[in-house]
């Protein structure tokens, strides 16, 4: 649980350390890959990063994990606002087994 904490501090900076977020959350997502609170963790670092698509598929993967609705829901309005111009690569659901 340390390094999602340390991800929410990340992401609390002005502006927020998505470099250090994202790294702190890919560390605690290889311990509880099936939490979907991480998964909209990483859908909410996307968002600031302005990468839709990845955003996006953070969403789908967090509600095929049973996410809070509401909130999963808020991140997608806020990810579809982002536009179509992201500089990543596509990117896909994630399948979690």
């Amino acid at each position: 649980m340390t390094s999602y904490i340390e991800a929410r501090v990340a992401l609390e900076q002005v502006p927020p350390d998505l470099e250090t977020a994202r790294a702190a959350l890919g560390y605690a997502m290889l311990s509880a890959p099936k939490d979907p609170h991480l998964w909209l963790t990483k859908a909410e670092i996307e968002r600031l990063a302005g990468d839709r698509k990845a955003c996006t598929a953070a969403i789908a993967t967090a509600r095929k994990l049973s996410a809070d609705p509401q909130r999963a829901d808020e991140l997608a309005q806020q990810c579809d606002a982002i536009g179509s111009g992201d500089s990543s690569p596509a990117a896909e659901a994630i399948t979690v087994d």
